[in-house]
This record gives structure tokens, C-alpha cells and sequence, in this order.
């Protein structure tokens, strides 16, 4: 069975108890979830959607390292869709070295 939460649900990726950090992560995989076409499963991209709210801001830096490993292990065939989701990878990545890191 392929779970898919529908678009609405993702209208907000800020929540007033979320960090920084982690709002950054959250709006990340909201647009990748977004991406997936509605027959793709997307179960795992939404579980770590939702661990996200409740991270705090010192382990957030991890939440990147899962979603690569989600990425690279569940959405890399090649599909035209999954080029999509590297590069908002990459962009929401880089967004949040400039902001957080550097």
C-alpha cells in the first residue's frame, strides 16, 4: 500500500515550537514530498517530515544525513522527478549551511 499525504497537509512547515534549524529541514522535505508523483511511495521522506518538529537545534545537522540516505537509497533511478528532488536537495542543503553552519 503506498501512503501518500496530500498536499495540504504540507501548506505550512512551520510550527511556533520548531527551531530554526529545523523549520529549514522541514520546508526541504515538504517540497521533496511534493515532488513525488502520487503513485510513489513517500512513507519514509513523511516520517522523518514529522521527527523533524520535534528536533532540537543540536542534533538537527543529522536530520541531513537521513534524508541523503533516504534519497539515495529510495528515489534514485533516475526518473525525471528524482533529478527534481537532488537538486532541491542540494538547494535547501546549501541554504541551511549559509544560515546555520558558516
Amino acid at each position: 500500500m503506498i501512503a501518500h499525504i496530500s498536499k495540504g497537509v504540507y501548506k505550512s512547515c512551520r510550527d511556533s515550537k520548531m527551531c530554526d534549524r529545523a523549520n529549514n529541514i522541514a520546508c526541504t522535505l515538504k517540497s521533496l514530498i511534493e515532488e513525488i508523483p502520487p503513485d510513489n511511495d513517500t512513507t519514509v521522506l513523511q516520517s522523518l517530515y514529522r521527527k523533524v518538529f520535534y528536533m532540537a537545534p543540536e542534533i538537527c545537522d543529522q536530520a541531513w544525513v537521513s534524508m541523503f540516505n533516504i534519497l539515495r537509497s529510495n528515489y534514485d533511478t533516475g526518473e525525471a522527478y528524482q533529478h527534481t528532488m537532488c537538486d532541491i536537495y542540494n538547494k535547501g542543503y546549501q541554504d541551511y549551511l549559509k544560515k546555520f553552519v558558516n
